[in-house]
């Protein structure tokens, strides 16, 4: 029977996988365990046991997800008394989109190394979550706005052209409408000093020079907040980093000869056949 378990701690959450439940929480109370030695006093809040090892790795890893974080918020945690203003559905408001992000980016290099047109409604879908990430450091009523000196002049400004997506994502005169399901992407994509430029509406970015080392930097900025720094200490958060530097590689080893990514996407020459347009400068 293998057990997976979350301990309520002094900061938030921790979510982890054992085959003997008792011994291991009491190597978590003695200060045994690397990753909750600086989170105690300790708490076991709750447990599930599965006799599939395999299916409990993977109920493991979903509970650290940004779903996963939700789901405990929402069905086990209603009446948490907390002693972090950060609560876990804070949390998860923040978890989650990076969560996404990161699987967005791993779809979009996907889209750019198959016959993939979805790749505007990816691209759509990733500009939303990190406008949703870049308003906690924008937003004057936001806690973490005192962290917004963190940006640099040219990291603001790709902050700034992020948060007017709506300009591109909805028609002019439709104020509400940039969380709309008919939002989608256009323009051109220009393929040029090994890069990918996105243009939308009145903006122009680069895949990798702005919109990954925005994502990048997000992700630092958040974990240098105190109530928010565990997260760096979580093995997920590690997991996390390897693949997003995996996906960067793929994405710069494809951009190294981007006339032959272009011939196999036969598509792309075809305005009718998408609203990609790639164009190699």
């Amino acid at each position: 029977m293998h057990y997976v378990y979350g301990l309520y701690c002094k900061d938030g959450y921790y979510i982890g996988c054992t085959d003997n439940l008792k011994e291991r929480i009491v190597r978590h109370q003695k200060g045994h365990v690397p990753a909750t030695i600086a989170r105690r006093p300790i708490k076991l809040d709750f447990y599930f046991a599965i006799n599939d090892k395999y299916k409990a790795f993977e109920f493991e890893k979903y509970l650290k997800s940004g779903s996963g974080r939700a789901f405990i918020n929402k069905h086990l945690s209603d009446s948490r008394p907390s002693t972090n203003p950060f609560n876990s559905k804070m949390e998860a408001n923040i978890t989650g989109p990076l969560h996404e992000c990161l699987d967005l980016f791993k779809r979009i290099d996907e889209c750019y190394s198959k016959k993939d047109i979805r790749i505007n409604c990816f691209l759509a879908c990733l500009f939303i979550n990190l406008r949703h990430l870049t308003f906690y450091f924008i937003d004057k009523k936001s806690p973490f706005n005192k962290y917004k000196k963190e940006f640099s002049d040219e990291e603001s400004a790709v902050v700034h052209k992020v948060l007017n997506l709506r300009v591109a994502s909805a028609h002019p005169e439709a104020e509400q409408r940039w969380r709309g399901e008919h939002m989608m992407i256009t323009g051109a994509q220009i393929f040029r000093d090994k890069d990918v430029e996105i243009q939308y509406g009145l903006n122009k970015l680069f895949l990798i020079k702005d919109i990954l080392s925005l994502f990048k930097k997000l992700r630092n900025t958040f974990i240098k907040i105190p109530e928010l720094a565990h997260w760096g200490k979580n093995p997920s958060w590690d997991m996390d980093e390897k693949e997003l530097l995996r996906i960067e590689l793929s994405i710069v080893v494809m951009l190294e000869n981007p006339e032959k990514f272009l011939i196999k996407r036969s598509f792309t020459t075809d305005p009718s056949a998408s609203s990609v347009q790639p164009k190699v400068h």
